[in-house]
Parts: structure tokens; sequence; C-alpha cells
């Protein structure tokens, strides 16, 4: 399996850039990104501007006297449209004794994780397909307005989901947290011989004691 493979197999965009700038290879999902921020240059060596300018970041520090240690992980974030967060991630990587280290960039669509997220909570809480509908207008950040125009529903239904959704979510936490209480093993007590009272027994009752 080659490095492409296993790069195609995860869900975030993943890249390997040179210290210069140069894309080395990247993952389906991380070209469609670049591609994205790129329209007028599809064909080009070079990584995103938006991207490189983060990742530059790492390659400047290392080289100055206040960063004696190289930089472990840097985070960063840059707006690609309306409401659409890409967050990036670096660090340097050595892909071959032979060669000098590269970088190696995560990118996080924000908006695109947001989405997985509801369909999941849709799915975990059984929301019917309205519901499921308004769900992920709503966690992408639309106002009940905006959710009404682009169904063509009204605010108070849209009221009504939202309320109807937040109601099975408790009700599916409650489930799960109950749940998980049930499944811990649970510890049995045994009583303490020191703290319990000390009884002889003598093998006859108290009746069969007494005289007479």
């Amino acid at each position: 399996m080659n490095i492409d493979e296993i790069f195609n197999g995860f869900a975030d965009g993943l890249l390997i850039v040179t210290d210069q700038g140069t894309l080395v290879c990247a993952n389906q999902y991380a070209r469609l990104i670049c591609h994205s921020l790129m329209q007028d240059t599809h064909h080009s060596p070079f990584v995103p501007k938006e991207v490189w300018q983060i990742c530059r970041v790492v390659t400047e520090l290392d080289q100055t006297a206040c960063c004696p240690e190289p930089i472990s992980v840097l985070e960063g974030e840059f707006y690609a449209g309306h409401l659409n967060s890409i967050r990036v991630r670096t660090r340097w990587v050595q892909l071959n004794e032979a060669d000098r280290p590269s970088l190696l960039v995560i990118l996080e669509d924000k908006a695109q994780l947001t989405r997985q997220m509801a369909i999941a909570e849709a799915q975990n809480c059984g929301l019917t397909p309205r519901e499921t509908q308004v769900w992920l207008l709503h966690r992408a950040g639309n106002s009940r307005s905006q959710i009404a125009a682009q169904l063509y529903i009204s605010i108070d239904t849209v009221k009504k989901h939202i309320k109807s959704t937040r109601a099975k979510r408790e009700l599916a936490q409650w489930q799960q947290t109950d749940w998980l209480e049930r499944s811990q093993p649970r510890k049995e007590t045994w009583p303490n011989p020191d703290e319990q009272p000390f009884t002889a027994s003598t093998g006859h009752s108290v009746s069969s004691l007494r005289h007479g």
C-alpha cells in the first residue's frame, strides 16, 4: 500500500508540503479544498496561500533563536466561504532519511464535520426526515427564518421541530447515561467482622435454658 492509498483512507484533508511550499502529495479531500481556493490555478505545484501562511510560521519560527526546540504541532484557521471554516494543523515529518523534513498538513472542514455530527445525532435520536432537515440547517448556523425560507415552512414549524429535536436529544442522552450506569459492575459490600456484634451460639434456644 503506497502513501496515496493510505492518505485517501482519512476523512480529513492531508497534504505533504516541502519547506518551500511545494505540494508533494495530497489525498482527494485535500485536493478538493485546494482546488476551491485556487480556482484559476488548478495545476499549480504550490499549496494555496491561505494554507501556506500557516505553514510558513512553522518554518520561520524553527529558524529563529527565540524557538530553540522544533514546534510539534501548529494550528490555525481561515474562512473559505460563507460559514465555511477550515482548521489547519501542521507539523514536521521525515518521510525518508535522505530527504529534508517535510510538513504534514491536516485540513479539517468544520462545516463538513458539523454536518456529519448532525447526521449522527439525527440517527441516534430517531429524528423524522423533516426534523433531520431542520436540524442539519440549524447546526450549520442558519437562523430560524433562513431555515423556514429554505424549506418553505413557517417559522413556528421550525421552532416546533427544533423543540422536538432537543427533547429527543435529552431523552437519548438520559438513556445512554442510564445504560452506562447499569452496565457498570456493582461492587459487593461485605460486612466488616470487626464491626459486627459478637453473639455466641450454644445450639440451644432461650426457652430450653430455663429451669423448672
